[in-house]
């Protein structure tokens, strides 16, 4: 279960959202007790007004732009897949060429199904690399590649135990999964949506 809001910053439900509460989580994917503390204390910090002391990023910034954060993230994409498949085609007039082309008939179908369903949009990896998250985008540098999620595209964001989504305008959904994404996801929200969210109570 994901916890963050799909409202769009400035709607009236948007402007409700002060807690957000996520139900039980897996083993798998539970944050650390530092990591949930951590979260809180930037929560707290944010709606008394204040911010996490900016950083220097090894890149150019647009004039006003700070960067509160710089975490390594792997990245997923909702993207669709080509659904290539092989065909085979065989006949045989003898009763042993039969079962052969009725076998290879059933391939056929099987490689066709299983391309019909990686043809389907879903998560898809797409790379590794450092986010830089500032007050106007999250900025990832892939090697010598830099990407960049500006806020005014984001029009929905969750987070989970290991990463958060962000749904844009007109572009393929984003997921980046990294270290203390609860720290990170109120962060963002901070910035993106102008609302303070909290980290789940029940670790």
């Amino acid at each position: 279960m994901a916890w963050g809001n799909g409202d769009q910053p400035g709607t009236t439900a948007a402007a409700d959202v002060a807690r957000v509460v996520l139900g039980k989580r897996t083993a798998m994917g539970q944050q650390s007790d530092a990591g949930v503390a951590a979260a809180l204390e930037l929560a707290d910090l944010l709606e008394a007004g204040g911010w996490p002391p900016p950083i220097a990023v090894p890149a150019r910034l647009e004039d006003g732009e700070m960067c509160y954060s710089e975490v390594p993230v792997t990245m997923h994409q909702f993207l669709e897949g080509d659904g290539e498949y092989l065909h085979k085609t065989r006949f045989g007039l003898s009763p042993m060429g039969v079962a052969v082309g009725v076998a290879t008939m059933a391939g056929n179908q099987r490689r066709k199904q299983r391309a019909a369903r990686e043809a389907e949009a879903q998560w898809r990896f797409t790379g590794r690399g450092t986010a830089y998250i500032t007050n106007q985008r999250v900025t990832i540098q892939e090697g010598h590649t830099w990407n960049n999620v500006w806020y005014r595209d984001v029009m929905a964001a969750t987070c989970d135990a290991t990463a958060f989504v962000l749904q844009r305008t007109g572009l393929p959904g984003i997921r980046l999964a990294m270290p203390e994404v609860y720290y990170h996801f109120v962060l963002l929200y901070r910035l993106a949506f102008d609302r303070v969210v909290r980290p789940p109570a029940d670790r």
